[in-house]
């Protein structure tokens, strides 16, 4: 009798000691994985931020036209874009 109980109670503490296990690694893959969610959303939080301040520039016309001008070689109406060209 005694050997019984002792080989069910190895049996379940074996059982035990393999689930413990698991939960483990997986409390340890969860939490490489969440730093990596975290990393990401910090990224996201920077790019939003940056959008965030192109938004406010570009609401100014003047900063508008000035992009465009630049960018894009926007003329007004009735305005002649002149392009210089370097020597070499």
């Amino acid at each position: 009798m005694k050997l019984v109980t002792a080989a069910v109670l190895v049996i379940i503490f074996a059982i035990l000691g393999f689930q413990l296990y698991r939960l483990y690694a997986q409390q340890l893959k969860m939490r490489k994985d969440s730093s990596g969610v975290i990393a990401q959303v910090e990224k996201l939080a920077k790019e939003n931020e940056n959008l965030q301040a192109d938004i406010v520039y570009f609401s100014d016309p003047k900063n508008l036209e000035k992009e465009l001008r630049s960018k894009f070689n926007y003329v007004k109406p009735g305005e002649k874009l002149i392009i210089l060209i370097p020597k070499e």
